[in-house]
């Protein structure tokens, strides 16, 4: 099969040596690699030319091996592994071989000697000595996550460096296989970019960021290797890159209140800020896995049993016992309230109520839910009023303390801004205020309109009309400065606005030019500076001072990147991104494939 799709046949060999020989060199050239390998691998007394070939396929995966993307040369690695019959013998021992400061498998001329097509790629920071070495011991770690040798390169990995603790971070990966590390706004190596963040890449929490050697290993049995297994082994670091242990944990989460969670032995464990597992800690109360537990948040979930549900806090302390037609609880976290209710079957109908995080219960569930609506998780949207309802398109408001303040009898009910809302009831329009109190004035048109938004504590809000966005004030009437203007954003007092022509501006909310509409993009730096595009190129401009900085033309802006809205910019040069202070300079150097703000 696999000659057939190099486009070979059996009979081009004179010899089986031969033929298992082109089949060995030419792993990588047929979509069956990972099956191919395998066969390789499973060959229990290996030739000596079959050993020689595949050290050199090896050594090959290793240069041009890739985390994403182009990923055969890593398939080809874990097939060989997992389905080793002796991995210790036939791989640990010529990975500890390649690794040797004075390997020949590294020399210069020897990986010269073994390109494929085209040059592997290495990357600023690395020779290909370096990327062969480093995934050399990554796969030693695989092969056994204890490896002292691994486990050293890794933790003395360039100690000497000295790095001050400083506040700003960037993630970076300098190519498509060095794996992820930690740059802070001083250029400085906090973690070379070998390790793997995780997908949830929090820095710091506590002062220690986590960080992953492996995500799966090889586990080996009386057979030889046994497959794969997928489980990260992984450690902390400090601000100055310090690691806070000299051995690797299973599963090592996050700090938090100075403390993080690791699976050690065969338990889990609890390790502090200083390094020491803590002895006597119970692990908080989780779900049971019983049919329809889950996790609420903030500490809080809900147990299932046969005959109701339960709601226990962060201390494990049950706070309310429910009966278990309640298949719909929420926790509101804004509001420290928990909505508890029943919905009918998919597409059915049923009631809620409201819960105190004591478990008292503030109002039985009466009021009406679909199973579609929205969990509530910030229902009263930092005003002191709640809309409700008691049936389909019967709405009414109640505040605080869950009483009615307007009956639930209207057929759409609108909190419009800190002063009004908007009631409707079959064709006609009703005005109140906060209080429930009917207002005889006539609802301004504008509160009528679908998309009206107003922040809590705003003045000032916006109407969408068909495409073109305008502002408005508490009684619902357009700022006659902006007339003309789609509104593309308010923040900090200023308002970026779109005219006629496409063409971008920014005012102050009090109707005064801050920048004339004149830009082709306009993007929020922090509190005072923007990034403004003009002519192809970038300008930062402060909105205090009015001073004006130009880039260089070559800087260019992803089309959906925006990480230009921190305290930096993330610009791309020559397919390379760098980070770029508003005044020009520069952060990082453009060297990476990417860069992200943790």
């Amino acid at each position: 099969m696999h000659l057939r799709k190099m486009d070979m046949a059996a009979i081009y060999f004179f010899t089986e040596e031969e033929k298992i020989t082109y089949l060995a060199e030419h792993i990588d050239q047929v979509d069956t690699y990972d099956a191919l390998a395998g066969e390789l691998s499973k060959i229990r007394e290996k030739p000596t030319y079959l050993k020689e070939v595949l050290k050199k396929k090896i050594v090959q995966c290793l240069l041009y091996f890739n985390q994403k993307g182009d990923t055969q040369y890593q398939g080809i690695l874990n097939s060989l592994l997992k389905n080793s019959p002796n991995l210790e013998l036939e791989y640990q021992g010529f990975f500890e071989e390649i690794v040797r400061e004075d390997s020949s498998y590294r020399k210069e001329e020897y990986l010269e000697s073994i390109f494929l097509a085209d040059p592997p790629e290495a990357g600023a920071l690395f020779s290909l000595s370096d990327k062969v070495r480093i995934l050399g011991y990554k796969f030693l770690l695989k092969m056994d996550p204890r490896h002292p040798e691994a486990l050293s390169f890794f933790l003395e990995y360039d100690q000497d460096r000295k790095v001050s603790e400083y506040q700003h971070f960037f993630i970076i990966e300098e190519n498509q296989w060095s794996g992820q590390g930690i740059l802070n706004e001083y250029g400085e190596w906090i973690l070379p970019p070998l390790f793997d963040l995780g997908k949830d890449q929090k820095l710091f929490n506590d002062g220690f960021a986590r960080v992953f050697f492996t995500e799966n290993f090889f586990p080996k049995n009386q057979h030889g290797s046994s497959g794969i297994r997928y489980q990260p082994f992984g450690n902390w670091i400090n601000k100055k890159g310090q690691f806070l242990i000299d051995f690797l944990v299973k599963n090592p989460e996050f700090f938090s209140e100075g403390k993080a969670k690791c699976f050690h032995g065969r338990e889990t464990k609890y390790i502090d800020t200083v390094g020491n597992f803590l002895e006597g800690i119970k692990e908080e109360k989780q779900p049971s896995p019983g049919k329809g537990s889950y996790v609420l948040g903030n500490g809080f979930s809900v147990e299932y049993s046969n005959v109701s549900k339960q709601i226990v806090n962060k201390e494990g302390k049950v706070i309310i016992e429910l009966d278990k037609k309640f298949n719909s609880i929420s926790l509101m976290r804004r509001d420290n309230l928990i909505r508890y209710g029943y919905v009918n079957g998919r597409g059915g109908e049923g009631r809620y109520g409201y819960l105190d995080l004591e478990g008292n219960i503030l109002t039985e569930p009466i009021f009406h839910m679909v199973d579609d609506e929205d969990d509530g998780e910030n229902s009263f949207n930092g005003y002191e009023v709640m809309i409700v309802s008691k049936a389909y398109m019967e709405y009414g408001l109640i505040n605080k303390k869950f009483e009615i303040i307007i009956p639930p009898e209207y057929d759409r009910l609108t909190v419009v801004n800190r002063k009004y809302l908007v009631g409707k009831k079959r064709e006609y329009y009703y005005l109140f205020d906060h209080e429930g109190n009917y207002t005889a004035a006539e609802v301004p048109p504008l509160f009528k309109e679908q998309l009206v938004f107003f922040k809590a504590d705003d003045d000032i809000g916006t109407v969408t009309l068909g495409k073109t966005r305008h502002l408005i004030d508490l009684e619902g009437n357009i700022l006659s400065t902006f007339e003309n203007y789609s509104i593309r954003s308010k923040e900090n007092g200023t308002v970026v606005v779109e005219n006629a022509e496409s063409k971008l501006g920014i005012f102050g909310v009090d109707g005064n030019e801050v920048l004339p509409c004149i830009y082709e993009d306009i993007r929020r730096i922090s509190e005072d500076m923007v990034l403004v595009k003009l002519d192809g190129g970038y300008l930062s401009v402060d909105l205090r001072t009015g001073a004006i900085f130009k880039f260089p033309e070559e800087y260019k802006i992803g089309q959906f990147d925006t990480s230009h809205t921190e305290e930096f910019i993330r610009f791309e040069k020559d397919g390379k991104v760098g980070i770029v202070s508003a005044r020009g300079e520069v952060i990082v150097p453009f060297l990476y494939d990417s860069i992200k703000r943790s």
